[in-house]
């Protein structure tokens, strides 16, 4: 049997390759021209010396036809090759590794694997900054120095797998071309991914922060191993265009002469109105509230989403020629029939603002509020809005949860950091598994047990999870409870 040929179980390969390649960085080899290889006699065990010499990586890239003058990171100095060719005889070398790539400019330690990178790198868990610290501030939860530091590590695990079903009705109901970006990534051309990424995306800067991310859990690596980190990628190239200026407004370059009045400023507000003033017709947002956001503003706290990004966006659309109108209810402060004749079209986009009530004895009483309420107060508490937040506050008060989903959570984490004395979550929902289940396949959207941001900043405070799972038949009376209930 050839000395390069192995019979192993399925479970030993990795080590069989870890071994490999450790042989092969036994001795390190740089060249020049790999037409020189033809003079090597067969049979020789090593390369000859002659051929055995440095070479700048700029040399390389441009018999690649690459311009160094135009490629970030490349580097002046010689490259050791010896990821790339093993010191064996010729007859021994595998003829990919003789050719050529585009990671020839990197140090050997430094050189990612595209092709195998799903199997060789795990995938980076950690997102947020610690709990103990965060729990002091309502700055955003997230680690970006940490997440930048492995991005093209992630972007790396992103497989070639024909069929991306990230995208589509399994995946990203936005269809981002994800596969497409994460390449881009890997091959440090940002400017590019950015554009594939705004090809589908107006907002990646909220998405990439408060998207649950169906296209991870529809990502084909999840059927095995942990997806690609797709939601940290997106929200990184749409920062990274920002720190770099790649953002500028883009006023349209004619108009068509159309007035379009758009109700609601939350999300599908905003889009709309991005789109339309796109094409060139004149928008007008109408936003009830003293700020613009909607649900993005008041809804989702700071910890997730800061007020300073959704600012910018908006600045942003101004300067493209979108008007907005604050403190204006329609229906109240402006009439509908006004609205329609002002206007060529009115696009309705105030969101769903109805919650979902208990119609359950009690339900009266005082200290019950719904979970916008209590977000939404506090929200423009902190805005200065509002002077005093009494009323809602969870200090020093024993709090019940109904639910939990990510408003739920929300609720949570905005509770530790008010002061709350103690917070008990209600789950309807019996305690998920650790894995899948056979009547939950992939590419569905896995329903496991999770442990979101706030559940880590309560188990950090009083270690264990302030969940209680499948309630609707345990719960009955809270009547001997000293509690405020957020629903």
């Amino acid at each position: 049997m050839h000395d390069l040929f192995y019979q192993v179980f399925p479970k030993e390969y990795k080590k069989i390759l870890e071994d490999e390649k450790k042989l092969a960085r036994s001795t390190s080899i740089s060249i020049t021209n790999v037409d020189q290889f033809s003079d090597i006699v067969e049979g020789e065990d090593r390369y000859p010396e002659d051929i055995l010499q440095d070479t700048p990586a700029d040399t390389m890239l441009q018999s690649e036809g690459f311009d160094s003058d135009e490629s970030e990171g490349f580097m002046d100095e010689p490259v050791a090759l010896d990821s790339l060719v093993s010191p064996f005889s010729l007859a021994d070398v595998d003829i990919e590794n003789l050719v050529p790539n585009k990671l020839l400019h990197r140090h050997t330690e430094n050189a990612l694997d595209k092709t195998r990178g799903f199997i060789k790198y795990p995938r980076h868990k950690v997102n947020y900054r610690k709990p103990d610290v965060r729990l002091n501030d309502f700055d955003e939860v997230y680690n970006f120095p940490e997440i930048r530091g492995s991005l093209k590590m992630q972007a790396a695990r992103c497989m070639d797998c024909g069929v991306p079903f990230c995208q589509g009705n399994t995946g990203c109901p936005l269809g981002n071309i994800i596969p497409r970006w994460n390449d881009l990534v890997f091959k440090n051309n940002w400017r590019e991914a950015l554009i594939q990424l705004l090809q589908t995306n107006n907002f990646p800067e909220f998405t990439g922060r408060v998207c649950p991310a169906p296209c991870e859990a529809a990502c084909c690596l999840a059927i095995s191993e942990d997806p690609v980190t797709i939601k940290n990628i997106e929200c990184s190239i749409i920062e990274y265009a920002f720190e770099k200026d790649y953002i500028k407004p883009e006023p349209p370059a004619f108009r068509t002469g159309k007035r379009i009045a758009v109700v609601g400023s939350g999300p599908a507000g905003l889009a709309a109105a991005a789109q339309l003033n796109k094409v060139g017709h004149t928008v007008l947002v109408y936003e009830r509230n003293n700020r613009v956001g909607g649900l993005l503003q008041y809804g989702i706290p700071s910890m997730k989403l800061s007020k300073k990004v959704i600012g910018r966006r908006v600045t942003l659309m101004e300067q493209e020629g979108v008007r907005f109108v604050t403190d204006v209810e329609v229906g109240k402060d402006i009439s509908a029939k006004l609205l329609m004749q002002e206007n060529d079209a009115v696009l309705l986009a105030i969101g769903s603002t109805r919650p979902r009530d208990l119609p359950i004895p009690g339900r009266e009483l005082k200290g019950i509020h719904f979970a916008m309420e209590f977000l939404e107060t506090f929200q423009k508490f902190q805005g200065g809005y509002y002077k005093e937040f009494d009323e809602v506050s969870a200090k020093d008060r024993a709090v019940v949860i109904v639910g939990g989903g990510d408003t739920a959570t929300d609720c949570l984490s905005t509770a530790l950091r008010q002061g709350a004395k103690s917070v008990l979550m209600f789950e309807i929902l019996p305690l998920p598994p650790q894995q899948r289940s056979e009547q939950n396949p992939w590419p569905e959207w896995p329903v496991v047990f999770r442990i979101d941001y706030g559940h880590d900043e309560f188990k950090t405070l009083y270690k264990k999870d302030p969940r209680v799972f499948a309630t609707s038949a345990k719960v009955r009376d809270l009547r001997k409870m000293n509690m405020t209930v957020r629903i």
